[in-house]
């Protein structure tokens, strides 16, 4: 083989090797954007879901309170026997109850969400750190976690439930045994109970209670 023909192949395999470096480097930058595109994505959809979800946090609160104070109205007004009003009271913490625990359910979607984004996501876009700094501050600054929009939320449901269980024993039907109105206010302090130490959790640790979860899921894979 003549030394002409030797540098032709030397050449040759190394643009040869050239080509497939720069295909592979162009593949893996293609893969990495295509991952980056696709985190993207999903990020702006759980961040979507999550500002949905405070929203109508929002709006289950307004219309609990303008149901309750309607019908609070009327269960004041005159012309109704004290039984009516007595049932109407007990209408209206049954309605704030429900108010309290779908708006707990709202908040546990929140911060599943929110937690998911911190493990996941977040760690792999350079950039965007919404969530993970926000759990810094929250962790850092003890104020926020005693006036936090959950803590007043909860607040507002149990003074609509409490002033109704006050109004129910004030306007209590006469010749009606108190042993139901007793059993009636063990169950509601139970159940404001149970909400008070369930909204506690997400007040205190907000996302932290499920990033736990969320990082075994991530070791496990």
């Amino acid at each position: 083989m003549s030394p002409v023909t030797s540098v032709h192949q030397d050449d040759y395999q190394v643009t040869n090797t050239d080509v497939l470096l720069s295909a592979l480097l162009q593949k893996y930058e293609n893969e990495k954007t295509a991952r980056a595109t696709n985190l993207l994505a999903e990020y702006n959809n759980l961040r979507e879901e999550i500002l949905q979800n405070n929203t109508l946090s929002m709006q289950i609160t307004a219309a609990i309170i303008a149901i309750c104070g309607a019908l609070m109205g009327y269960a004041l007004s005159q012309g109704l026997k004290e039984v009516e009003r007595s049932y109407l009271f007990i209408a209206i913490q049954s309605i704030g109850f429900i108010g309290l625990w779908q708006n707990l359910n709202r908040y546990q979607a929140v911060y599943i969400a929110a937690s998911y984004l911190e493990v996941f996501i977040e760690p792999e876009l350079p950039g965007i750190r919404w969530e993970t700094r926000l759990a810094k501050f929250r962790s850092w600054n003890n104020n926020f976690k005693r006036t936090s929009f959950i803590s007043s939320n909860r607040t507002t449901y149990i003074v609509i439930i409490l002033s109704n269980l006050a109004l129910n024993w004030l306007y209590y039907p006469k010749g009606y045994d108190n042993v139901y109105f007793f059993i009636w206010l063990i169950i509601v302090v139970i159940a404001i109970a149970i909400s008070w130490l369930q909204y506690d959790k997400f007040a205190k640790n907000h996302t932290s209670f499920f990033k736990k979860t969320w990082r075994k899921i991530k070791e496990g894979e």
